[in-house]
């Protein structure tokens, strides 16, 4: 059953030989079908009673068992149907099976995270030798007999609380252990991407036919840039400059020549590549335009988008995803 935060389990198993004490758990415990007056409650509260009436606030699920293994297969069926138990309330002699420690060590082994409450009237074991046998471990209390109907109701309505806190703890823990494994997820798939993206690729020779523009505040006659694009099929012109290279755009229209694409860097000393590519789309070139930049501030990639480019690409990328996009003859984004 999943942990619900807004929910607290009240199912409490009862194991005793002793069915009358079965009895008084269940008047102090369980919600009663008959009904209650309030000067019953009080005459209880101020006299005792030797039959206490039920004046639980809430209605607990309890669960009889009347001997240690009888209450291990009730555990063990409970933790199978998905319906654990939130504690236990254990007498300490059960004759002629297990006594409560031996009953409390084997629930623990089928539920570690089980709560105990040990209800005795003897002091059949010294509290080191009840650690000797659990453990040093906060998950176990105990209840003098003959008990008081108050202090049973807050004890265990204080062990229900507790536990469901730590359920609740274990799930943050669980959640965050899942978001941490999903962050390395997504890191080891973005370490593949950047091996990917640096890789060579292959460019057939005649993936651009065609004449290239190609913007850059850095001369890049001759350069690498240049050379790759060559290779890939292109007949490339170079600028310094956004306004150069929009002259000669209008120029090489005029002359009827086609344009297959546009390279720009976007710092740019006068016209810069956002101006420039937004002039070019003005002047109705419906071709690729590429951002192809070395700045990496937020809202640049947005912004080039806004402008016309069709992609922006940083130069710490590998310069055949600007080929790409070139050969797929993008037209302005969006």
């Amino acid at each position: 059953m999943p942990f619900d935060p807004n929910k607290r389990n009240r199912r409490i198993l009862l194991v005793d030989d002793n069915p009358s004490i079965h009895d008084d758990y269940r008047k102090v415990l369980a919600s009663s079908d008959a009904k209650i007056s309030a000067l019953d409650i009080d005459e209880d509260l101020l006299f005792g009673s030797d039959q206490p009436k039920s004046t639980a606030l809430v209605s607990y699920d309890l669960v009889s068992a009347y001997q240690g293994q009888e209450a291990l297969e009730t555990l063990e069926q409970a933790m199978a149907s998905g319906q654990p138990f939130a504690l236990a309330l254990v007498d300490m002699r059960m004759p002629p099976g297990w006594d409560g420690l031996e009953t409390v060590a084997r629930l623990w082994l089928a539920d570690p995270n089980l709560l105990i409450v040990f209800c005795t009237a003897f002091s059949d074991y010294s509290w080191s030798e009840m650690v000797d046998k659990l453990g040093v471990t906060d998950r176990f209390v105990i209840l003098k007999k003959p008990f008081d109907a108050i202090e049973v109701q807050q004890m265990v309505a204080a062990m229900v609380e507790r536990r469901h806190q730590a359920s609740f703890a274990q799930l943050s823990i669980d959640d965050l252990w899942e978001q941490q494994r999903r962050i390395r997820e997504l890191e080891n798939e973005l370490a593949v991407l950047r091996e990917q993206l640096r890789r060579p690729v292959r460019v057939p020779a005649d993936t651009l036919a065609g004449v290239v523009l190609v913007a850059d505040a850095i001369p890049i006659d001759g350069s690498e840039t240049v050379r790759r694009l060559e290779s890939a099929g292109a007949d490339v012109a170079s600028f310094e400059d956004g306004q150069d290279l929009l002259n000669e755009y209008l120029r090489l229209r005029a002359s009827g020549m086609e344009v297959v694409g546009v390279v720009l860097e976007l710092a740019l000393p006068d016209l810069d590549g956002y101006a420039t590519a937004k002039r070019l789309r003005d002047q109705g070139f419906p071709g690729p335009i590429v951002a192809w930049s070395n700045h990496a501030a937020p809202g640049d990639a947005a912004n080039a988008i806004l402008a016309g480019c069709s992609a922006h690409v940083s130069k710490a990328e590998s310069f055949e995803r600007v080929i790409e996009v070139l050969a797929q003859g993008l037209p302005v984004a969006g």
